[in-house]
Formats: structure tokens, sequence, C-alpha cells
């Protein structure tokens, strides 16, 4: 939708997936599990999750997801479900049951639904988190879960969202006959963040027709373009080229970046040769410059995890090589064979191990089906307030008031004194 040469570029990029995005398909996973079988979070806690290629492997019994393009090795990442997945997890899966407990509600999870009609692109698709069909009320939703935490998704205009909802109303309502009205839906427990915009069915088809399939296929067309030219259909943006595969080796984005770390100074020194010398603002200078941070920051660990799965794979980049760094931490091998031998050791329980008391999440858990005891407890609770950070003026979250330390000191009139 934001730059059509990157479809080029990114045909040519093999395969990739991290951790985050891997714990990202943890908790998806989770989610799923607990929305179908109507099941807690906490049901499935110390299970352990098993993330091979990008995709979620429940075991033997399924195929194991085939390699990465471009990748000799499996890529496996193990999650446990933990307190803090139980608990986001579990937020989001209890927003999703409050949407859909009105009486003409149809939940769907994870429907898998083609875009071909629209990208004019062969088995493209987009998996939905979770759609929910209100019949009485003439209205789709679509629901998005986004458990990372690194970006605040929302929900207007979201172009992911409002083609998922195309693709919906194209696989449930292809006659155009039960719904007027789309509710695009983000979660982001872990930011607490829960945003939703609605819009009339005519105004998303209309979009659809208009941004969506002219850009498709603008972007198609750069397949058959020399690589040379793919350049000219290249526009660098933030946060358009966060997620882009191509981002280490874009020449647009290379550009992008030397301008904005180099362009400003380029500035000062052309006012430097006429008189008088005029210095920007500090909060001017200040104020452009970190609307460029995260797009150089991007760049620069594009540009590291290339080098390194490059060299990983055994090719050489020019002055550059692996090395092992840090040791792990320790841990026991066979964990039981050392219980078993500090036992004939003839040490304590208390000396064996290390005793903490149940986390508020796990408590809750427990005392589900004992409300009031769970009620005395609550007022023990403490939750840490959120650090105040950076954000863009169009951040929808109010501005922190930064305390005046005046304010931290009585009047000193020497009444203390003895």
């Amino acid at each position: 939708m934001t730059c059509p040469g990157s479809v080029a570029l990114e045909a040519q990029c093999p395969g990739e997936t991290n951790e985050y995005a891997d714990e990202g398909t943890a908790a998806h996973a989770l989610a799923s599990m607990c929305l179908t079988t109507n099941n807690d979070p906490a049901a499935y806690a110390g299970r352990v999750f098993q993330i091979v290629n990008g995709v979620y492997w429940p075991g033997i019994e399924a195929p194991r997801p085939p390699l990465l393009k471009g990748h000799v090795t499996s890529i496996v990442n193990d999650f446990t479900v933990d307190d803090s997945m139980i608990e986001n997890v579990r937020t989001y899966v209890n927003h999703i049951r409050e949407y859909a407990a009105s009486g003409d509600a149809v939940l769907r999870i994870e429907q898998r639904m083609s875009i071909s009609h629209i990208t004019e692109e062969k088995d493209a698709f987009g998996t939905s988190d979770a759609v929910i069909e209100l019949l009485g009320h003439r209205e789709l939703q679509v629901h998005d879960l986004k458990y990372g935490m690194g970006v605040q998704v929302f929900a207007e205009r979201n172009p992911q969202l409002m083609i998922y909802a195309a693709a919906a109303l194209a696989k449930f309502d292809p006659a155009g006959d039960n719904f007027d009205l789309v509710r695009l839906i983000i979660h982001q427990p872990r930011l607490s963040h829960l945003d939703e915009w609605v819009c009339p069915v005519t105004t998303l088809q209309a979009w659809v027709k208009n941004e969506v399939v002219p850009k498709a296929y603008h972007a198609m067309s750069t397949l058959l373009e020399k690589p040379d030219a793919v350049r000219h259909h290249l526009h660098a943006s933030e946060p358009a080229c966060r997620f882009c595969k191509a981002k280490a080796t874009c020449p647009e984005l290379a550009r992008t970046v030397s301008e904005a770390v180099f362009g400003d100074f380029d500035a000062l020194d052309d006012k430097t040769k006429t008189a008088p010398v005029i210095v920007p603002a500090v909060t001017d200078l200040i104020g452009h410059r970190m609307s460029k941070v995260e797009m150089v920051e991007d760049w620069c660990k594009a540009v590291r995890a290339k080098a390194d799965l490059l060299l990983r794979n055994g090719e050489k980049v020019a002055g550059w090589k692996l090395v092992v760094g840090k040791k792990g931490n320790r841990k026991w091998g066979d964990e039981n064979a050392a219980i078993k031998l500090m036992k004939a050791m003839r040490l304590k329980i208390t000396e064996m191990y290390t005793m903490k008391v149940l986390t508020p999440t796990k408590a809750e858990a427990f005392f589900k089906m004992t409300p009031k005891r769970w009620a005395q407890l609550v007022s023990l609770i403490t939750q840490e307030p959120g650090n105040a950070h950076v954000a863009p003026e169009s951040d929808t979250r109010s501005a922190f008031v930064v305390p005046n330390a005046a304010d931290d000191f009585a009047a000193d009139d020497g009444s203390d004194l003895a």
C-alpha cells in the first residue's frame, strides 16, 4: 500500500522469523485454544509451545512446518505458558467473549480468508484472529491480537484490518445481504490498549476498489521490472519500512537514513555561508531528528541481522565474522538426578528448594471458584505505574505532566527543629 517496489525486493529475500514474532505466534495459539475449548489460559500453565519456522507445531502427529526460504536448518523457538502470557492472553480472550456475548453472535476463530480477488495474486490470503457476525445488528467484526509491545497499533483506517474485513465479507456474506457496518478492533493487552473503529460496508468497498486494487496492481507489476528500475517504485517511510524484509538492502531506505542523519548538518552548513548565522532552536532540531530516530534504529538492526544471517549460512561478509559470546547461566542437566543425590546427602527440604508465594495471577486462577476469598486478597495487590517515555503528538494517550520538584517540599518554617 505504501511502497510498491517492496514486493519485488522482498521476493528476493529469505524467509524470516525472530523470537518476538514467534512469541506472538505462541500467544495466538494459546488464545485460539482457549476460545475453541472455552478454557481459561491458566489451564495451560507450564505447557511448552514449540514454534518451528514461524509456525506453531502441535507435535509429531502434525507434519513439520517446512523450512523458510533460503534457510538450511529449521528455526525453532520454545515458549512456556507463564504468568505473563496467561494474564495477557486472558485479557484478550475475555474481551472476545464479551464482544460475542450477544445471543445472535457467531464467533469464528483463526479464519483463513482469500484476498486473491483483491490483489490478483494467486493463493493470497490473510488469517484473522477472530471474526464475529452480529446478524441482528447487521455488523461484522474483525478482531486482531497484537502481542508485541514495540508499536502501538490503531484501528482507524488500518489497512490490514480493512483488507481482512473485505475478505470476511466476501467469505461470509458474498451476496452482500447481511451487513451494513464493519467494526475493526485491535487488541494489545501488553500495552493495555484496546482500539476500535466502525465504518459502513459501502465505505470499505469503495476504499478497496479505489485504493487497494490499483496499488496492488502497481506492486505486482514491479515484479516484471528489471532490478535497476525497481528503485523508482520504492518509498521509504515510517512505519511501513519497519516490517519490510528488504530494508537491510533497500537503496531508498539507505538514502533516506543518510539524509536523516546528515541532512540537517548540510542545512546548517548552508546557513553558515551567509550572515548572520541562524542556528535552529534546540527544540526544533531535536523534534525533527526524533521523527527519524526509529527509522534509523530499525535500519541499523536490519543490517546487523542481515550480516548475522549471511554468516550463519556460510557466506562471507567483508570485514566481519561470527564469534562466541558469554556463556549462558548454569542449570542442572538432569534435575531429578540432582534432587535424588541431594536427598541422599540428607539435605532438608528448605535447603533444597526455594519457596515463593503465589503470584497475583496464579492466586486469581486458584481462587476462581471462591470469589469472596479472592476479593479479600485484591486489596493487597499493587502494580507499578508505567514509565514515562517519548511519543509522537499523534499518540492518543494523554501527555504526562512532569511533577514540580518543589511540590515535594513543604515550606520550612523551622518548626521541626529542636
